[in-house]
């Protein structure tokens, strides 16, 4: 069995009044919003539902870290991210996974030169790791 389709005309009035919509007047009332819509068409009341305008959603464009950053720390993230992609190759190289967490506390107050070498003793130490759980 639907909703009824006689109401209260005078609280449906109160709660357009107060801004709800034909459903939600509907629902308050237990009535179907197709009768509101036509009740309320019946008096020329206008709908309470704000009628979307072609609102245009304001894109921005995509920002590199060039853009956010100075000169000069824009070429130390060029550095260091050489830097990671090449501990990356080497990782995939030695059959390691990356240990990227490692290699950024690694790489903090040290040169290239220095995070290689780090770098290189921590891939060495897990390459010897897994040699000897192949073996054993």
């Amino acid at each position: 069995m639907g909703r009824k389709t006689e109401f209260d005309e005078a609280l449906a009035l109160k709660l357009y009044h107060e801004g709800k919509n034909d459903r939600e007047i509907g629902r308050l009332i237990n009535v179907n919003h197709h009768a509101i819509f036509g009740w309320r068409s019946r008096r020329n009341l206008p709908s309470n539902v704000i009628k979307s305008t072609n609102h245009k959603i304001e894109t921005t464009t995509p920002k590199t870290y060039r853009d956010v950053l100075t000169p000069e720390q824009a070429e130390e993230m060029d550095k260091f991210l050489r830097a990671l992609s090449w501990a990356g190759c080497k990782a995939v190289q030695a059959g390691v996974k990356p240990d990227i967490a490692n290699f950024i506390n690694a790489y903090a107050g040290r040169t290239n030169e220095e995070n290689r070498k780090q770098y290189n003793k921590m891939l060495m130490r897990k390459i010897r790791v897994k040699s000897k759980q192949a073996a054993g």
